[in-house]
Protein backbone atom coordinates (compact mmCIF):
# COMPACT_ATOMS: atom_id res chain seq x y z
CA UNK A 1 0.00 0.00 0.00
CA UNK A 2 3.05 2.41 0.86
CA UNK A 3 4.24 1.19 -2.36
CA UNK A 4 1.38 2.42 -4.17
CA UNK A 5 0.80 5.56 -2.63
CA UNK A 6 4.58 6.33 -3.73
CA UNK A 7 3.98 5.37 -7.06
CA UNK A 8 1.16 8.23 -7.01
CA UNK A 9 2.18 11.01 -5.98
CA UNK A 10 5.47 10.09 -8.32
CA UNK A 11 2.73 10.09 -11.32
CA UNK A 12 0.96 13.33 -9.92
CA UNK A 13 4.45 15.04 -9.88
CA UNK A 14 5.57 13.97 -13.08
CA UNK A 15 1.85 14.71 -14.64
CA UNK A 16 2.51 18.11 -13.09
CA UNK A 17 5.58 18.55 -14.78
CA UNK A 18 4.43 17.49 -17.65
CA UNK A 19 1.66 19.74 -17.83
CA UNK A 20 4.13 22.90 -17.28
CA UNK A 21 5.98 21.49 -19.90
CA UNK A 22 3.37 20.88 -22.24
CA UNK A 23 2.30 24.63 -21.19
CA UNK A 24 5.32 25.86 -22.22
CA UNK A 25 6.05 24.74 -25.24
CA UNK A 26 2.52 25.60 -26.40
CA UNK A 27 3.43 29.15 -25.17
CA UNK A 28 7.09 28.97 -27.17
CA UNK A 29 5.20 27.92 -30.15
CA UNK A 30 2.48 30.54 -30.52
CA UNK A 31 5.76 32.78 -29.95
CA UNK A 32 6.87 31.29 -33.02
CA UNK A 33 3.71 30.66 -34.91
CA UNK A 34 3.30 34.25 -34.54
CA UNK A 35 6.69 35.12 -36.55
CA UNK A 36 5.56 32.19 -39.23
CA UNK A 37 1.11 33.21 -39.81
CA UNK A 38 1.69 32.22 -43.08
CA UNK A 39 3.77 28.69 -43.16
CA UNK A 40 1.19 27.93 -40.78
CA UNK A 41 -1.78 28.87 -42.48
CA UNK A 42 -0.42 27.37 -45.60
CA UNK A 43 0.53 24.00 -43.46
CA UNK A 44 -3.21 23.61 -42.25
CA UNK A 45 -4.85 24.47 -45.60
Amino acid sequence: MNKIQQQKSENISFNYFSLLSLMFVKKYNIQINQKNEKNILSFYS
